[in-house]
């Protein structure tokens, strides 16, 4: 166990040595003085995007936004909100209250009770008219019952006298025929003339009772025709008159209605009108002052705005054209060096290259022409081999790979082993060393150009808080937020004080006169009432069995016998 620290190690040299440091200084500041613009550059166009990103693009977006809503979505909102939604109530309870409430009184109160009242005329007018035509069908059918048995008993009649008629014609004229067969022609002529006068006899009778039966038949028409119009007149005149009467009634009432509802519509009218015009010159004057002083505000924010803008402006150009300058006198600078180096290293590149490719080519040159040798002394031994040993071959065949690995390995191993060991992997390793440093002096350089970046930055930064951030919040805090509040507390509140009541005032108008036209409304309605229907009828109290309590006794009621009356 150590009682004592153990010294550090020391620290390892860098490899490579003096050739290390002889390349590895130059290509640093190389890629310094060309990384350094490149990177201010870089982080400039960063910044100025991330600004323009920020504070251009997105209020910008906003503000288009803002302004699309409010010229393409809120006036169409605005508009069904507050004023179609509001009319349409107002129309809604309007016509209800003008045509849906009288129309429902009438059918409740005039129409339904007419209604009944002429169901009820109509049917007890039909009961009778239904009743008097029974009674005129069974008087019709009692004189039918008696015409019908006069007829009957006189085809009776006519029948019997008839048949005792013919008998005694078909008696008589067999027996003319037994007793005389000769004076046949004198007893035809006889009969004939017999018959004859019966029938002239029957017929005369026939139409002496038809005519008195068409006589009787067509009086008593007559007479039922005329009773049957008689009441059928009175009837249509009944009718005639309570319809006319309904109807004069009707338009009576729907003259007056139709007035005082023209009425109730005129008032309302105006009132709305004066109503709406106090509202509207309120709202507009309100209106006129409110745009006054927002443009004159607005008109103060612009010219402040403006002032700003223009001195904003005149110092960013003054600190871009200065760093323009600053940067252009760097660009040629840094240019100029690039331009140096990159001549100086394409010298050296160029004459190494060439330098390595002429000993690449050379070594080629001289390991095909030792190769093209070996190979040609190889073939004539092998030939030689061959043409000597022909018969021996598979005995010899030993010997001959031997010599040929001989050969092969010295004359073609273990010179591409020498190329490789010290031509190829050296200038291997010497390329593999150029690009690691030229990457470490490029990381370095954008390090280091990162950190001038920043400096810059923090200094421009400063400078414009100094010429620009700090005016402006001083005129903010100083000027606009004073003025802003003395725009609200002497402007804005008075003008919507004054706004509201001229509201409040127009709201109490207009509900005084809707209250107003309600109560003409009713009493239209009650005066309606009283003049169809009459007024209630008064009723009477019905007396009362139990016993009235007793009077208290003053000094004009006493009921003794010295003061009674």
């Amino acid at each position: 166990m150590d009682l004592e620290k153990a010294p550090p190690p020391a620290a390892e040299p860098a490899p490579g040595g003096c050739l290390v440091a002889v390349i590895r200084i130059p290509v640093r500041i190389f890629a310094l003085l060309v990384l350094v613009p490149v990177r201010l550059v870089w982080d400039a166009a960063v910044a100025g995007g991330r600004f323009l990103h920020r504070r251009v693009l997105l209020p910008l977006g906003r503000g288009l936004r803002l302004l699309a809503y409010g010229v393409l979505v809120w006036p169409f909102l605005a508009l069904w909100r507050y004023g179609c939604v509001p009319a349409g109530r107002g129309l809604s309870w309007l016509g209800r209250t003008l045509f849906v409430v009288p129309a429902g009184w009438l059918r409740r109160r005039v129409f339904d009770p007419l209604g009944r009242g002429l169901l009820r005329a109509y049917a007890g007018l039909g009961r009778g008219v239904w009743a008097g035509l029974s009674r005129t069908g069974a008087g019709f059918a009692w004189l039918g019952r008696g015409v019908g048995g006069a007829l009957a008993g006189a085809g009776r009649a006519v029948w019997s006298g008839a048949s005792w008629l013919g008998r005694g014609v078909w008696g008589g004229l067999a027996w003319c025929g037994r007793t005389a067969g000769n004076g046949f022609a004198w007893a035809g002529r006889s009969v004939w003339a017999g018959v004859s006068w019966a029938g002239r006899g029957l017929w005369a009778g026939l139409s002496w009772a038809g005519r008195g039966l068409w006589a009787g038949v067509s009086w008593t028409g007559r007479v039922l025709w005329a009773g049957v119009s008689w009441v059928a007149r009175g009837v249509w005149v009944a009718v005639s008159w309570a319809g006319r009467t309904v109807w004069t009634g009707l338009s009576w009432a729907g003259r007056t209605t139709w007035g005082g509802v023209a009425r109730l519509g005129r008032g309302l009218r105006s009132g709305l009108s004066w109503a709406a015009r106090t509202v509207w010159f309120g709202v507009s004057w309100v209106g006129r002052t409110a745009w006054a002083g927002v443009a004159w505000v607005g008109l103060g924010l612009w010219a402040g705005v403006s002032w700003a803008g223009r001195g904003v402006w005149a110092g960013v150009s003054w600190a871009g054209r200065a760093v323009w300058a600053g940067c252009s006198v760097v660009g040629r600078i840094v240019w100029a060096g690039l331009a140096w180096t990159g001549r100086t290293v394409w010298t050296g590149v160029s004459w190494a290259g060439r330098t390595v490719w002429t000993g690449v080519s050379w070594a080629g040159r001289a390991a095909g022409a030792g190769l093209a040798w070996v190979g040609r002394t190889v073939w004539a031994g092998l030939a030689w081999a061959g043409r000597a040993v022909g018969a021996g071959l598979v005995g010899a065949g030993r010997g001959v790979l031997a010599i040929g690995a001989f050969l092969l390995r010295w004359l073609v191993l273990v010179p591409a082993l020498a190329l490789w060991r010290w031509v190829l992997s050296p200038l291997g390793r010497g390329l593999g060393f150029l690009v690691r440093e030229a990457a470490e002096a490029v990381a370095l350089g954008w390090r280091l150009a990162g950190r001038v970046s920043n400096a810059a930055g923090r200094f421009l930064v400063r400078l414009l808080r100094w010429t620009l951030v700090e005016p402006v919040r001083w005129a903010f805090a100083r000027v606009l937020t004073p003025m802003g509040h003395f725009v609200r507390d002497e402007v804005w509140r008075p003008s919507a004080r004054i706004a509201r009541e001229a509201l409040g005032t127009a709201g109490r108008t207009v509900r005084q006169a809707v209250a107003t036209a309600r109560q003409t409304v009713r009493e239209t309605r009650a005066e309606l009432r009283r003049a169809v229907f009459g007024g209630p009828a008064a009723v009477d109290a019905a007396p009362s069995r139990e016993p009235e309590a007793p009077v208290a006794r003053t000094l004009g009621s006493s009921k003794t016998a010295l003061t009674k009356d």
